[in-house]
This record gives C-alpha cells, structure tokens and sequence, in this order.
C-alpha cells in the first residue's frame, strides 16, 4: 500500500441503526479479574480502560453476568440488579472516556459457571451433560434448564436491559432480539 492511499481501517463506519465510529480500531473484550468481590466496578478496571480508549472505533467491556448463578470467574463484574447501575455508570464513563461507543459484553456462564461462585451451586446449562474441568471451573453437571425454568430467566434479562444502555450506544445481542431471546440453545418469545 502506497502511503497516499487510507486503509479502511481507519475509515469511519455508520450501523444500520445509525451509530457512527469514527474508525474500524475496535478495543477487544479483556478478562482482567480486577472488578470489586461485591460484582461493582474497581478503580483499577476504571484506569485499565481510561488509559486503552483513547484512538478506537468502539470499545467493548469486559463480560458482566446477567444473572447471580451466571457468574463464570471471581472478580467479574455484574448487572443482575438495579444495585449495579452506579458501578456501571462510572465504567460507562471510563469505556467512552476516549469518545467511541462502549458495548458493556453480557453474559451467562452456562456450564461454566463456577459452583462456588453461584448461589446454592446451582449451575445451569441447555443440557444436563457432564462437563471436562477447565482452568476456571470443575468438572460439573448442570442443572438443565427445561421450558418452565428458562421462562423466568428471560423475564429478568430485559430487566437488565436500562443497566447495559447506561454502558453501550449500540444494542446488545439480547436487547437486539426484539423478536425472540436466545438462552442456551432455546429460542423463546418475548
């Protein structure tokens, strides 16, 4: 490439939806184990992402988990409940500090969620197969999660939906499913 011609790269870019980046540089989902034991944000993942934003297209947090047995490593972050929102307020701040959008990343462990970490031990997954231990978690069989026990999950996944729009300016993947949500491998009218 000549050094007169632009790469794409770092070509503005506009979402469908309208959400402009005022260049393709994405700043990657992390893991860093430095959120507060409590699930609220620390100062020191506040810093971790003050100091990488500045220059990127978007920005994408580190994984929160949308429901208490959710959770899949120790010092990860939360948005279960409304006690969250001002944690996640100030890592909104922090990830858009740079002046890109932010998408706070959601998640349930699934399987791989630590019993330990869960209330009761209470690990779910879409099927009730013994897992392999991995660096993280201990080999476990889950509870499967049937109809009747995936329907209250999707009640409270909306519920969390004003807690992430604190963080991202673009709609996360289940906020986006305005026609059906995605738990496991269930597809589940809203």
């Amino acid at each position: 490439m000549n050094q007169t011609t632009r790469h794409k790269l770092f070509e503005p870019f506009t979402f469908a939806k309208g959400v402009a980046l005022r260049n393709r540089v994405v700043m990657a989902p992390m893991t860093t184990w430095a959120g507060n034991a409590d699930g609220t944000v620390s100062d020191e993942e506040l810093a971790y992402y003050r100091s990488r934003v500045n220059g990127v297209g978007l920005v994408i947090t580190g994984c929160a988990h949308v429901l208490p047995n959710g959770m899949g490593f120790t010092h990860e972050f939360a948005a279960f409940d409304d006690t969250f929102i001002s944690s996640l307020r100030r890592l909104a701040e922090a990830a858009k500090s740079g002046g890109a959008p932010a998408v706070l990343q959601i998640f349930h462990a699934g399987n791989k969620a630590v019993p330990g970490l869960v209330p009761g031990g209470d690990v779910v997954s879409a099927s009730a197969i013994t897992t392999d231990a991995g660096p993280f978690s201990p080999a476990v069989t889950p509870r499967m999660l049937v109809h009747d026990v995936v329907l209250p999950h999707v009640t409270l996944l909306p519920a969390a939906s004003p807690r992430m729009l604190l963080v991202t300016s673009l709609m996360s993947r289940w906020t986006a499913c305005r026609r059906h949500v995605c738990v496991g491998s269930y597809m589940v009218p809203p």
